[in-house]
């Protein structure tokens, strides 16, 4: 084997887990489809790279790059099976999911529902603090009201929260240092910043896709940890360490799987 070694493709779906090996000494190609399992997809995606390997005729050793991909969080957010989350949004902004961009999904048919939203208004917190335009802090929360938050964070037992001030895409730093504070102060709770994942212009958009994020987030870690973890056989090392180069690094997808 070459020293950029073989590289392989995964894609986990919600039937099947797919796989293509490159094979950079002859340009050759090997596929494998492995039935998927929503239980744990690691463990298809472990079983299925065994037996891509073995039907190359290579081992762990002879792979240089892994590139995966999954439709895991698009499946939850389409289901409707992702976790538990809340949101804290400015003071005055609650209903910031409800009224979206004020469009109908019909405007000629006056018995048409609007989509129910990601966060259930009872679990929509408020946060007394905001910035300006230009990035300045025009309220801050002090530690008080960040107890407050905090408190109301813990007690609706909820797995995950996003974070949206007004204007926080201005200065991205202020709302990432509220959303690692609440998270200490909740407990550890995984708190995701609208600034961090999508610092633009436009609330809605921003708050959408924080709650996506915070939607989805607690159920790819745990696929990401157990493949990391578990042999491919007894005598073969844990499944990353195995392969030098991953398409994305593991910490920056569990903290932004959107």
């Amino acid at each position: 084997m070459s020293k950029t070694g073989a590289r392989i493709g995964i894609d986990v779906g919600g039937t099947f887990t797919d796989f293509v090996l490159s094979n950079p000494n002859d340009g050759s190609l090997t596929y494998y489809k492995e039935p998927s399992t929503p239980d744990d997809p690691s463990r298809a995606l472990i079983e299925g790279l065994q037996s891509l390997l073995t039907k190359a005729g290579m081992t762990s050793a002879d792979v240089g790059t892994l590139m995966h991909g999954t439709t895991i969080g698009l499946n939850a957010i389409i289901q409707r099976r992702g976790a538990t989350i809340a949101l804290v949004v400015s003071k005055g902004y609650r209903d910031i999911l409800e009224i979206a961009r004020s469009r109908m999904p019909s405007s000629f048919d006056f018995h048409a529902s609007k989509e129910e939203p990601l966060v259930p208004r009872l679990r929509i917190v408020e946060v007394d603090a905001r910035l300006s335009a230009h990035g300045e802090v025009t309220k801050a929360a002090d530690e008080a009201e960040l107890d407050r938050v905090a408190a109301e964070l813990k007690s609706l037992g909820v797995d995950a929260a996003a974070l949206v001030l007004i204007n926080g895409y201005t200065t991205p730093s202020v709302e990432i240092g509220m959303a690692k504070t609440l998270s200490e102060k909740a407990g550890g709770l995984s708190i995701t910043s609208a600034a961090a994942i999508w610092p633009e212009i436009r609330e809605y958009e921003r708050t959408l896709v924080a709650c996506l994020n915070a939607y989805i987030q607690p159920r790819r870690p745990t696929a990401a940890r157990s493949a990391s973890s578990r042999p491919m056989n007894a005598r073969s090392k844990p499944f990353c360490p195995a392969l030098p180069r991953v398409s994305w690094p593991l910490p920056v997808w569990r903290r932004r799987p959107m």
